[in-house]
């Protein structure tokens, strides 16, 4: 199997996908797709204020803990995460969600490299 017959069946599972699923399918995951973002958002903020309040009442300055660094891995990993939650929305073939998984396991690889690099 080469190369062309590879990205000739993943352009095919694609296009079957568009034809089999609805509109509103789309329309339902991109508004859990925000939400979910908007959700992440507003809790790690909320998280990193209540843990620079516990860091400033311990007596340590809260300059050296700095969350937003975690701030990239922890969205691709949550993103990754609505994803896979949203996936039971589609109708999906074997081969897409294969297509799907190894989407979702990229991002989940990224998640790490940015966490530890």
């Amino acid at each position: 199997m080469n190369n062309k017959d590879v990205f000739s069946g993943i352009t095919e599972a694609i296009f079957h996908f568009l034809d089999i699923n609805e509109p509103w399918r789309f329309a339902v995951f991109l508004i859990i797709m925000a939400a979910g973002i908007s959700v992440f958002e507003i809790l790690f903020r909320y998280i990193k204020i209540r843990f620079m309040k516990f860091i400033h009442t311990k007596g340590y300055s809260p300059e050296n803990w700095n969350l937003s660094l975690f701030k990239p891995s922890m969205r691709l990993a949550f993103f990754a995460l609505i994803i896979r939650l949203t996936e039971p929305l589609f109708i999906i073939s074997h081969d897409q969600q294969i297509i799907l998984r190894i989407t979702e396991f990229f991002i989940l690889s990224l998640s790490v490299i940015f966490l530890f690099y």
